[in-house]
């Protein structure tokens, strides 16, 4: 079995936006701007959506395919 599941573009986009919403929630927390730690809290999960989803159903073809 091979270790890689995420295409280039794909983990690029994925971890952009866990480092981008990570980084936007801790200026949040610093300044007290609620509107950028909404922001980063929804870059965040989106960034876990897109990486962890493309992971998933890769590893579900492969099972189903076994």
């Amino acid at each position: 079995m091979s270790l890689k599941v995420l295409s280039i573009q794909e983990f690029l986009t994925s971890h952009i936006l866990l480092l981008g919403g990570l980084v936007l929630i801790t200026i949040g927390l610093l300044r007290g701007a609620m509107v950028l730690n909404i922001i980063g809290i929804w870059a965040f999960a989106l960034g876990l959506c897109l990486g962890l989803g493309s992971t998933l159903k890769k590893f579900a073809a492969k099972q189903s395919k076994s």
